[in-house]
Formats: structure tokens, C-alpha cells, sequence
């Protein structure tokens, strides 16, 4: 039987010396000049133009209001509308959002009141009345055709939010606590 010779060193010497060729077929190839046209051995190798490649620097948003700011801190892409009616020197905020669609409807429900009490507790501090958030669901109809439909709705008194405390608040009591608890999807 015969033996075979050089094994893994055999491999890696034969990687070795073919990235040596190739590299010192790129130093022999390359040139100072961006675009020219370079005969050596008969072959003629067009050298393409580099182009810099430069970082897109994503602009955030920034909003004077705090209400508003921290609607598209919390709901970012989801946040459909964001209002406030001061009328008789309250301050009422209605949100709007879309609830991703690639959950189950439990998990749509679970997300949106997450978000819900991450809102509430980031603007407890600020001035304001009442805070309706409105959710919004794609649905499909019987005859087939996509459309969106309000999917719950959910009301907090900034009095109710000046009652919670945050740190140890569990989910399962938001519609115990809220002023309004009315979501459709994920029952």
C-alpha cells in the first residue's frame, strides 16, 4: 500500500505558494493610475476606476415636542399618527400605530401593550390629560381582500399614570388599570 506524501502540509503549502503567485501577479499588474489600459505578456487587462466607498450616515429625527419624541422613540416605523388636542387647557395625545403582522395575534397584542407602557412611563413627567392609543392590524376579508382595521384601542389618564409604578408593573394588568382596555385582536 502506498503512502501518500505531504498530507495537510502538502495543502497548505500548495495554498501557500499559489497566494504567493497571485499576489505577485497583483503587485506585478497593478499601477499608480485609476483608469488605464496596461500590455504586459501579450494580454491586455483593463483596470477599473475605484470608487470611495462612503459610510450613509442615518439622520435621526428629533422632535421639539417631548410627547412626539418619544412616540418615535418607542413605536419608530409603526407610528402612524401622532396628535394633540389642547382644548380648555387640557392636553389630550392620540396615537396611532400598525402592529407587525408576522406575529401571532397574541404576540400583536403582547407588542402593542408593551409599547404601550413604555410610552406611558417615558412621558409620565410631562404635561398632558389623557392618552388614547389606537392600533391598527391588515386584515383579511371574506371575499379575500386585504384592509386594515382598528384592532384595539387603549386609553391612560395621566392620572392612571401617575398611579403606576413602572418598575414593578406587570402587563397582565393593563386592562385592570387602563381608563379604556379595548383590543380585538389576540382575545
Amino acid at each position: 500500500m502506498a503512502k501518500k506524501s505531504g498530507g495537510c502540509f502538502g495543502c497548505l503549502g500548495s495554498l501557500a505558494v499559489g497566494l504567493l503567485v497571485m499576489g505577485g501577479l497583483t503587485v506585478f499588474l497593478s499601477d499608480d493610475s485609476p483608469t488605464e489600459t496596461t500590455n504586459r505578456n501579450e494580454a491586455t487587462i483593463e483596470v477599473a476606476e475605484v470608487e470611495e466607498v462612503t459610510e450613509e450616515t442615518e439622520v435621526v429625527a428629533s422632535y421639539d415636542n417631548p410627547l412626539e419624541q418619544s412616540a418615535h422613540d418607542v413605536f419608530g416605523d409603526d407610528l402612524r399618527a401622532f396628535n394633540v388636542n389642547e382644548e380648555n387647557g387640557l392636553k389630550d395625545v392620540y396615537i396611532e400605530t400598525n402592529i407587525p403582522m408576522n406575529l401571532t395575534p397574541s404576540m400583536m397584542r403582547d407588542s402593542f401593550e408593551f409599547d404601550v407602557i413604555d410610552y406611558a412611563e417615558k412621558v409620565q413627567d410631562e404635561d398632558f390629560n389623557e392618552i388614547l392609543f389606537m392600533s391598527y392590524a391588515e386584515t383579511v376579508d371574506e371575499y379575500g381582500n386585504d384592509s386594515e382595521a382598528v384592532s384595539g384601542t387603549i386609553t391612560l389618564s395621566k392620572e392612571t399614570i401617575s398611579q403606576i409604578n413602572f418598575e414593578q408593573f406587570l402587563k397582565e394588568n393593563l386592562p385592570n388599570v387602563a381608563d379604556n382596555y379595548n383590543m380585538i385582536i389576540g382575545e
